[in-house]
C-alpha cells in the first residue's frame, strides 16, 4: 500500500507557521499608534481617522501691523499602514476680513486642499513621499501643487523631523516656494512633548531666503488601552525670523496657533 503524500500537508503547515496571526499583524492600539509623539509612525495606521482643527493668530508685516485670525478644519485617514490621505475641508480668514483661505505674506498660508502621503521606509528612520493640491481665494483665486519627501528619525528621548518640500502656485509668473523644515521633538513624559523648529524657506527664485524658527508643545490624552485619544497643541512660529539676503531679523511678525486632533478608530 503506497504511503500518502506529505507534500501538501507540509506546505500548508509551513505557510501557517510563517504567516503572522491577525493580532500580530494588526498589533494593539498602543503599538500601532503610541501615545508618545516621538514613537508615532510617519503615516496614520490603516483604519485610523483623525479629525483636526486649528485657530491661528497672525501678526502681519508692515505697513498694516494688524492681527489676522484664521480657522482650519480637516481630517486624515489611514488608508493602510503606509498610505495616508489628508483633506482640509475648511480654511477661512475670520479677520480683518472674511475670506476663503489665508496668506499673511510671511510664509504662512491656510488653504483648502487634499494630500496623499506614502511611507516607503520603516523603522527607526522613516521616510515618505507626499503629493497634494490646494486652492486659496483671498485677493485672487490661487491653485497650487505640493511635492515633498518627509523624513523622521526616532531618538531615545525625542525625534527629529526633516523634509524637503516644493510648491508651485498659479499666477503670472508662477510662484515657486521651496522649504526645508526641521523640527526636534523632546518627549518630556509619555503624554507631553516639546519641540523646536527651524529650517530654510526660499521664495521668488532665490530673492527671498528666510530662516524661520518656532517653539511648541503638545499634550495627549489616552484611551483606556493607552492609545492617543486627543492631541492638544500650542505653537509660536516666526516664519521670517532671519532674512538671510538682507541680513535682517524680524521678530515683529509671528503666528500663534492652537490646535486639536481627535482620533476615531
Amino acid at each position: 500500500m503506497p504511503l500518502p503524500s506529505l507534500r501538501g500537508p507540509l506546505i500548508a503547515a509551513l505557510a501557517l507557521a510563517l504567516a503572522p496571526s491577525r493580532a500580530t499583524a494588526q498589533g494593539t492600539p498602543t503599538e500601532r499608534l503610541p501615545r508618545a509623539l516621538r514613537l508615532r509612525p510617519i503615516t496614520l495606521p490603516g483604519g485610523v481617522l483623525a479629525l483636526d482643527g486649528s485657530l491661528s493668530l497672525h501678526r502681519l508685516d508692515a505697513p498694516s501691523r494688524t492681527l489676522a485670525t484664521a480657522l482650519t478644519l480637516g481630517a486624515s485617514w489611514g488608508l493602510r499602514d503606509d498610505v495616508e490621505l489628508t483633506v482640509t475641508a475648511l480654511a477661512v480668514s475670520l479677520s480683518p476680513r472674511i475670506a476663503w483661505g489665508l496668506d499673511d505674506r510671511n510664509g504662512h498660508t491656510g488653504d483648502l486642499g487634499a494630500a496623499m502621503r506614502w511611507r516607503f521606509l520603516r523603522g527607526v528612520t522613516q521616510m515618505a513621499f507626499t503629493l497634494g493640491a490646494m486652492v486659496r481665494a483671498v485677493d485672487e483665486v490661487v491653485f497650487g501643487v505640493d511635492l515633498g519627501v518627509l523624513g523622521q528619525l526616532t531618538l531615545p528621548v525625542g525625534r527629529i523631523d526633516a523634509s524637503l518640500r516644493a510648491r508651485l502656485e498659479s499666477g503670472d509668473p508662477v510662484r515657486a516656494i521651496f522649504t526645508v523644515p526641521i523640527r526636534y521633538v523632546h518627549q518630556w513624559t509619555p503624554s507631553f512633548a516639546l519641540w523646536l523648529s527651524t529650517g530654510l524657506t526660499l521664495h521668488d527664485g532665490g530673492d527671498d531666503l528666510r530662516l524661520p524658527a518656532g517653539v511648541g508643545a503638545q499634550f495627549t490624552t489616552a484611551t483606556v488601552r493607552g492609545a492617543p485619544a486627543v492631541d492638544v497643541s500650542m505653537s509660536v512660529d516666526f516664519d521670517r525670523l532671519v532674512d538671510l539676503r538682507a541680513g535682517a531679523v524680524h521678530t515683529e511678525t509671528y503666528v500663534v496657533t492652537g490646535a486639536a486632533r481627535f482620533y476615531v478608530r
